[in-house]
């Protein structure tokens, strides 16, 4: 839409543009059986409910404020660089290296619905919000108050009335901004006692009030008096259920909750709340190592090497990941250079999928004591700020992780996923979709050592119901015993497919909860390039053996594969790259699998 001023004589004075769109929002927190005390939390987008499958977002760079929307990765030059070469190079070149354009592809193309721009990163540019409008991706935006308390003087809170009116009022056109929050966990804050609030509750309490709801909502009733961005205080938060400070802001029967556990065993999703909606959850992993080496200009990293203590910004992190990695896989070895990666990724991969299995699999599904529900999930984190450990999906240069290929399958609008009960290996299929798919269910027995299966059972023709989650099949251990008398040896191998279904990954399920123990032959992976197309590469990958978690990375571009991190237990797979930039010399790629990291303890 583009508005022109003229004269009363015709003449041109000014004009403005703005992309518009139309779309109406309502975040419902109706009663559920009129018990105030459960809530739904659902995004109803144009009056029907939408499921959110995303992901938070930091800042791009420690360096924010540069024009990111045409930046471009074959610009890039540290000359450029605000303070010289005295920083890292990841530091120096990621405002150059970012691209809007190239993050919202990402996006996309991982099945990644909505992103919450978190309240402890910064506010984003007109750039960020117009692409997000043109491509139909949601906005959770918070105002940039996190994990702290803040004083409420007049002169302070005059302060903070002018920022929000400043950004309501620059934001509130855009049709993907869905929800305007106060801030981040700063109710958990005061209501945990993390600041020491205790002594003085009703104070730190009075001034949370005055801030965020005497001011920020004010302002944004103000200016949005019909509501149509609906406005929540703070994340994590039940909503509406108590007011606006609340005793368990992490309650699984209202609002939204944060979820963090780094010492349970993953796979046992008992080990996992059953909430409203996930707006936080993540483990960590370290970025490719092409991207370690670029930025730490060492080709030797380690664990607990200087380099690698100084990039680990969570407490304990790095022990963290050790204790994970031997929960996971028995580990005993060194974790150092490509077997950092590969097993820290790994782990974070199958982690995560494992809680975005289970938060999905409770879609308009309730437990008997009323948990459940579940309308969306936006892990922790999107992107990155710098080259190191962290819980994102894509590191500094947007380099794709395990989790963004795990991610993508569990994205999808129709799914299937199978896990351990502890007595049977189950599927549930979830199709958030207005209306009925059909789905069909191939699993498979395999012992590890043996390409030939052991045993198969196919689910045909199959409907989902709309907006559902079912149970569609169930095989116990000791039926699989029948096949395999030492399950420890063995794995299933799970295809679902559907119409709605664009990745076909298969997913590997084992009936046990970590991968310790078992016993695999070097499948001798080879890489071929079949051809070349005008964007992309097709490639072929053939394995000698059963292979584990296929895992590919172009090595002199960066880009993404239409399948990755993949079981191989047929002699070829064909797939493509889809390059950053297509040249005649693209692409060196390079192929590994758990084989090559994996130590029996």
């Amino acid at each position: 839409l583009t508005l022109k001023a003229v004269t009363s004589h015709g003449s041109y004075c000014e004009s403005t543009s703005r992309i518009i769109g139309f779309r109406t929002v309502e975040l419902n927190q109706d009663k559920l059986d009129g018990d105030g005390n459960q809530r739904k939390f659902e995004f109803i987008i144009n009056g029907k409910p939408v499921y959110i499958k995303g992901a938070n977002m930091v800042p791009v760079s420690v360096f924010e404020g540069g024009n990111y929307g045409n930046s471009s990765a074959q610009d890039a030059s540290p000359s450029n660089a605000l303070l010289g070469n005295t920083l890292p190079r990841d530091i120096l070149l990621s405002r150059e290296r970012f691209s809007m354009i190239e993050l919202f592809d990402r996006v996309e193309f991982g099945g990644i619905n909505a992103i919450r721009v978190w309240g402890g990163g910064v506010y984003r540019e007109d750039e960020f919000y117009e692409e997000a409008d043109r491509r139909g991706i949601m906005i959770w935006q918070e105002f940039m108050f996190a994990c702290s308390m803040y004083p409420a003087d007049e002169r302070f809170l005059e302060n903070v009335r002018g920022e929000v009116r400043e950004q309501v009022t620059r934001l509130m056109h855009h049709p993907s901004i869905i929800l305007l929050s106060g801030n981040n966990e700063n109710k958990q804050g005061i209501q945990e006692n993390w600041y020491s609030t205790d002594s003085n509750k009703s104070t730190f309490v009075s001034e949370y009030m005055a801030l965020y709801d005497g001011v920020i909502r004010d302002a944004v009733d103000g200016l949005i008096p019909d509501r149509s961005i609906p406005f929540l205080l703070s994340s994590p938060s039940n909503g509406e259920r108590t007011g606006w400070v609340e005793d368990d802001p992490q309650s699984q029967h209202a609002g939204d909750i944060h979820f963090y556990n780094y010492t349970c065993q993953c796979l046992d999703r008992r080990n996992f709340p059953v909430p409203r909606f996930a707006s936080e959850f993540g483990f960590q992993s370290y970025p490719s190592l092409r991207t370690l080496r670029a930025a730490l200009k060492t080709h030797n990293i380690t664990l607990h090497d200087a380099n690698t203590e100084h990039r680990q910004h969570l407490v304990n992190g790095n022990d963290i990941l050790e204790d994970q990695i031997t929960r996971m896989f028995g580990w005993n070895g060194p974790l150092q250079g490509e077997t950092l990666v590969y097993l820290t990724q790994l782990n974070q991969a199958l982690c995560v999928s494992s809680e975005i299995a289970h938060f999905r699999r409770f879609y308009n599904r309730r437990l008997e004591d009323g948990r459940g529900m579940n309308a969306g999930v936006l892990l922790w984190q999107l992107n990155d700020v710098w080259a190191a450990p962290t819980w994102s999906v894509m590191d500094i240069e947007l380099r794709p992780k395990m989790l963004y290929y795990a991610m993508r399958r569990l994205y999808q609008p129709v799914i299937g996923t199978g896990y351990w009960n502890g007595t049977h290996v189950a599927v549930a299929v979830v199709n958030e979709l207005h209306k009925r798919v059909e789905y069909k269910i191939d699993m498979f027995l395999y012992d590890a050592k043996n390409p030939k299966f052991l045993n198969e059972w196919y689910v045909l023709k199959q409907i989902a119901p709309p907006r559902s989650s079912i149970l569609a099949f169930s095989v116990s251990g000791n039926e699989l015993e029948q096949s395999c008398p030492d399950l420890q040896k063995c794995f299933l191998a799970l295809e679902f497919s559907s119409k709605y279904t664009e990745t076909r990954t298969p997913e590997i399920v084992r009936p046990r909860y970590s991968w310790e123990g078992l016993s695999l032959k070097k499948p001798d992976l080879r890489v071929e390039i079949m051809q070349r197309l005008e964007d992309r590469i097709v490639l072929a990958v053939h394995s000698q053996e059963i292979a584990l978690w296929v895992w590919l990375e172009a090595k002199d571009q960066v880009g993404v594969f239409s399948m990755n991190m993949f079981p191989l237990y047929q002699s070829m797979v064909i797939l493509e790259f889809i390059p950053r930039f297509m040249s005649e010399s693209c692409c060196q790629v390079h192929v590994t699998s758990l084989y090559n990291h994996y130590t029996r303890k």
